[in-house]
């Protein structure tokens, strides 16, 4: 892993994340990103704090910065789903055959976690491990979501041609 990272100017998680607590939805602008990042780092909301971004943590190279690679890697803890690993696409396709998402396809396969793949103009893909228990909550409203497609995946999370 490479480290330490700074943000720099990517706010590229500033645009694909939702924050509750200041209301702003996924893939939408935060009122507080500035050219130079954000405008209200030392008190920004915990939300954004929370926030896991996999490349800032030294994953992947420089060169797949997520303003750069055109999507966004992270982990969070969702609900009665437990950890989750998320790729925003702000491009339908950037993380396709991208070394980094490429690893981290892997990675969330060889570790039995859910992925959830979420696009912003081509609905989202939740692949979960055969062995899941769809009975959850988050599941269950998950699976109601019109632009949602949950797949179980055995061995390896199919590419591009097979979603």
């Amino acid at each position: 892993m490479d480290t330490p990272r700074k943000c720099g100017g990517c706010t590229a998680c500033c645009y694909t994340t939702a924050v509750f607590s200041i209301q702003k939805d996924e893939f939408a602008a935060c009122r507080h990103c500035t050219s130079g990042g954000c405008g209200i780092y030392k008190t920004k909301p915990q939300d954004c704090s929370d926030h896991s971004c996999m490349w800032l943590e030294g994953f992947g190279a420089r060169s797949e910065r997520p303003d750069r690679s055109r999507y966004v890697v992270s982990a969070a803890e969702v609900f009665d789903m437990g950890d989750v690993v998320t790729i925003h696409e702000m491009k339908t396709g950037a993380s396709d055959s991208a070394p980094l998402a490429t690893f981290v396809k892997k990675w969330a396969v060889r570790n039995r976690l859910p992925l959830w793949i979420i696009r912003e103009h081509a609905g989202n893909t939740l692949f979960i491990p055969e062995e899941a228990d769809l009975s959850g909550r988050t599941l269950q409203i998950l699976r109601d979501m019109d632009d949602l497609t949950v797949r179980k995946y055995t061995v390896e999370i199919p590419g591009p041609a097979s979603q």
